[in-house]
């Protein structure tokens, strides 16, 4: 099973001043909008003034989806230069990682993997 859930804050700069122009956010939803399928969604939020990227998966096998993922935050954070955001991932047929979630930080829109630490091992903290 491959299971991706997060999200991702959209900002154009560090400092809080520029905001994405109506432009960007358009361009970032149809980039998004065109992954979405069955068993996965992508979509973006305004709330409060603020753009937010949601994304949750779940598929029986990992057919691509962690490199669609990949690509697609790079995507995102080429147009959101400042953006930041967490996205778990975990895929239990991964000979290394089959017991624990990876964490995708995004931070001032560059990508680092970490391994988590609050809900893996997945057995026995989460499962039996």
């Amino acid at each position: 099973m491959i299971e991706i859930n997060g999200w991702i804050s959209l900002e154009s700069s560090t400092d809080g001043e520029d905001k994405l122009t109506e432009e960007v956010i358009l361009i970032i939803n149809e980039i998004i909008e065109s992954h979405n399928s069955f068993n996965q969604y992508f979509r973006i939020l305004s709330i409060n003034g603020n753009y937010v990227v949601q994304i949750a998966l779940n598929h029986n096998h990992n057919l691509g989806y962690v490199e669609m993922v990949n690509d697609l935050i790079n995507d995102i954070c080429k147009l959101a230069k400042a953006s930041y955001g967490i996205i778990y991932l975990r895929d239990d047929e991964n000979e290394f990682d089959f017991n624990m979630f990876k964490i995708l930080r995004i931070a001032k829109g560059q990508v680092s993997y970490e391994n988590d630490k609050l809900i893996s091992p997945c057995n026995p903290l989460i499962e039996d």
